[in-house]
C-alpha cells in the first residue's frame, strides 16, 4: 500500500525515515540524504560554488549534490567524507569520458536518446510537483504530534475495496444493513487470499498507507468499520482488528524527531494531492489508443514482467531494469516509431512508451499491461503540462539531465573501450606456467584454459579504463575543493540535529 510515483517524485523516501528516539548513525544518514531529499535539494544558497576544476570543465556543488543523492540512496551505502571525495573523482572521470563519447558520436545512438528523453520527462514531472503541488502542502502542530504517535504504533486491518465511490457507498450501505464484513470481502475479492481471510492486510505501519487511509485506520476504534476512504488505487472501507500501542512519549522525544516527521507527513500529503491532481487532469484529457498495436506491444512485454516486485523495487520505485528494457526494445525495435497512443493529439510512440517503463512502478507492470499503460499515459500528460509551463528551462532540470546523460555516455564509452579486449593463447600459457606450482599443480592447461582467459580478460578490462582516463588528464591541472562539499553536509547535519 505504499505510494506510487504519480508525478515523478523521488520514490522510496518515506520508507527510509528513522523516527525512533535516540537512533542515530546509520538511520540518520539515510534520513538526511534519502528521506530528507527535500532538505538537500533546497539547502544551497543562490551562489553555486565550484567543487572541481579541470581543463575547461567545472563541477558545481549543486551538480555534486544531485549525483551524490542517487548514490547514497543505494542499499548499504552511507555518507562519509571519504565516500564524498571518491565520488568527486568519479564525477571528474565521468565528465571526461562523456566528452570523449560525444567526440566519437556515441551521443547520437537512438537507444541512448530514448533513455535521455524518458529521464528528462521524469525530471519535468519532479519540477511540476515542486511548482504545482508542493505549495499546497501544509501541516499543523496537532497533526504532527498525532502522526508521530501513530508512526510508533501498528494496526491489524482488513478492508473492502472498490474502484468507484458509488460502489464503495453501496458496500457501506450493506454493512449498515448488517451484512457481515467477511461476506462482502468474498464478493469484492472473489477467488483470492483476501476473499478467504476477510480482506485482511495483516499488521501495517502508519507510513505504509496513503495519508487519508492511514489517518482513518489509526483513528478507528477496535472492530469498527470506517466510511469509504479514498486512496490512489480507489476506495476502501477499513476495519481495525488489532493494535499495538506505543509507550507515552516525552516532549523531548517528540521535539527530537519533529522535523523528520514533518517531512514524512508533508511527503504523504503531497502524494495525496498529486493523486487528486492527476485524477482531475486525466478527466480533461482526450486519450486515444491504437488497439492493434496495444495488443502487439502487450504480447512482447508480458514475458519480461513476470518477475514479481521485490521489497527493494518498492523502496526505490523501480520499474523495468535496463536489461529488461533492452529485451523489450529488441523485440519491438521495428515498431518504435509507431504511435501507440495520443494525449490531446500529441503522440506517444512505442519507443517512448518502452523507455518510460523504467519509471512505472514494478507492481503496476506486474499487475497488468493496462495498468502499466495507465501509469505511462498519466506521466505523459503531466510531462505535457510541465512543458507548457516552460519547466524544461529550469536549472535543476537541466542539471539532472546533463548528469544522467554523462552517466550513460560514460557507460557507452566504457563498453566501446573494452569491446576489443582479447587474450591470446600465448598469454594464457604464460599465466598458467607462472602459477602452475601454486594454483594448478597437476591440473592440465586445457581444463583451466577458459578460466584463465576470463581472469585475464577481467584484469585487462579493469586496467583499461584508468589507463584511458590517465591519458585524457595527462598535463591537465585538476583542482578539487572537497572542503566545500564537507562544509555543506556539516551544515545539513547541524540543521537536522537542531530542535
Amino acid at each position: 500500500m505504499r505510494h506510487r510515483d504519480r508525478l515523478g517524485k523521488d520514490n522510496g523516501s518515506a520508507g527510509a525515515v528513522d523516527i525512533g528516539a535516540g537512533r542515530k548513525g546509520r538511520g540518520k544518514a539515510i534520513w538526511i540524504l534519502v528521506a530528507g531529499g527535500w532538505l538537500l535539494l533546497a539547502g544551497c544558497s543562490r551562489k553555486d560554488p565550484v567543487v572541481a576544476e579541470f581543463g575547461r570543465h567545472r563541477i558545481t556543488l549543486a551538480e555534486f549534490r544531485l549525483a551524490y543523492l542517487n548514490l547514497i540512496k543505494q542499499p548499504n551505502t552511507f555518507d562519509s567524507p571519504k565516500l564524498r571525495e571518491e565520488f568527486l573523482d568519479e564525477l571528474i572521470r565521468r565528465r571526461l569520458l562523456a566528452e570523449e563519447a560525444r567526440r566519437m558520436g556515441l551521443d547520437r545512438d537512438e537507444r541512448l536518446q530514448l533513455r535521455i528523453q524518458a529521464y528528462r520527462a521524469k525530471c519535468l514531472r519532479e519540477a511540476h510537483f515542486e511548482a504545482v503541488i508542493r505549495p499546497k502542502v501544509h501541516t499543523d502542530e496537532r497533526t504532527l504530534r498525532e502522526a508521530y504517535q501513530y508512526f510508533r504504533e501498528k494496526r491489524r486491518i482488513k478492508h473492502l475495496f472498490a474502484q468507484t465511490k458509488s460502489r464503495a457507498d453501496s458496500l457501506y450501505r450493506q454493512l449498515e444493513r448488517g451484512v457481515p464484513f467477511d461476506s462482502l470481502a468474498r464478493v469484492v475479492f472473489r477467488d483470492t487470499v483476501l476473499a478467504r481471510n476477510g480482506g485482511d492486510l495483516g499488521w501495517v505501519s502508519w507510513d505504509q498507507l496513503d495519508y487519508d487511509m492511514a489517518m482513518t485506520a489509526f483513528r478507528l476504534p477496535l472492530n469498527q468499520y470506517s466510511r469509504p476512504v479514498r486512496s490512489q488505487f480507489g476506495y476502501h472501507i477499513v476495519m481495525v482488528t488489532g493494535y499495538e500501542k506505543a509507550p507515552i512519549i516525552t516532549e523531548a522525544e517528540y521535539q527530537n524527531s519533529r522535523q523528520k516527521i514533518k517531512y514524512l507527513v508533508e511527503y504523504k500529503i503531497g502524494d495525496k494531492l498529486a493523486s487528486e491532481y492527476l485524477d482531475r487532469l486525466m478527466r480533461r484529457k482526450r486519450i486515444q489508443v491504437n488497439p492493434r498495436l496495444l495488443e502487439f506491444v502487450g504480447s512482447k512485454l508480458a514475458p519480461v514482467v513476470r518477475r514479481p516486485p521485490s521489497a527493494l523495487d518498492e523502496l526505490q520505485g523501480r520499474g523495468l531494469e535496463e536489461r529488461e528494457i533492452s529485451q523489450v526494445e529488441l523485440s519491438l525495435w521495428d515498431a518504435r516509431h509507431e504511435v501507440l497512443a495520443t494525449v490531446d493529439g500529441e503522440p506517444m510512440t512505442v519507443g517512448e512508451f518502452i523507455s518510460s517503463l523504467a519509471y512505472v512502478p514494478r507492481d503496476a507492470l506486474f499487475r497488468s499491461y493496462k495498468t502499466a499503460l495507465d501509469f505511462a499515459l498519466r506521466d505523459f500528460a503531466v510531462t505535457q503540462e510541465a512543458r507548457r509551463m516552460g519547466l524544461e528551462r529550469h536549472p535543476e532540470v537541466k542539471r539532472k539531465v546533463r548528469l544522467y546523460e554523462e552517466y550513460l555516455l560514460k557507460v557507452a564509452m566504457t563498453r566501446r573501450l573494452v569491446r576489443d579486449v582479447s587474450v591470446g593463447d600465448k598469454e594464457i600459457e604464460e599465466y598458467y606456467e607462472s602459477r602452475k606450482a601454486d594454483l594448478f599443480r597437476s591440473v592440465p592447461l586445457d581444463s583451466v584454459r577458459a578460466y584463465i582467459r576470463d581472469r585475464l580478460m577481467d584484469e585487462k578490462r579493469a586496467q583499461l579504463l584508468p589507463q584511458y582516463v590517465a591519458s585524457l588528464t595527462r598535463g591537465m591541472v585538476i583542482r578539487k575543493h572537497p572542503e566545500v562539499i564537507h562544509e555543506y553536509y556539516r551544515s545539513v547535519y547541524r540543521k537536522e540535529e537542531s530542535p
